[in-house]
């Protein structure tokens, strides 16, 4: 899970540790799937891919599954009906 605000939490690793796990899959090896929240998501929405190029590029991982609901701090009031 990867949301800023939580990162180095249960649950949200932080990003030392997203580079570690970078290091171990260097022959990328491993299936990694990221999920977005919150300002990442909104990234995304507004055609920044950045950081899920870095995260692909850098850590390995193959897809993103972008959390798009108020519960993950993304306001969705924009987002159609």
């Amino acid at each position: 899970l990867f949301r800023e605000d939580k990162q180095g939490t249960p649950r949200y690793a932080s990003m030392e540790w997203v580079e570690r796990l970078g290091a171990v899959n260097h022959r990328r090896r491993m299936k990694l799937a990221g999920h977005l929240c919150s300002q990442y998501v909104t990234q995304v929405l507004n055609g920044d891919g950045s950081f899920v190029e870095a995260m692909h590029r850098r850590v390995g991982f193959g897809r993103f599954q972008i959390n798009a609901t108020a519960a993950n701090n993304v306001d969705t009031s924009g987002l159609g009906p």
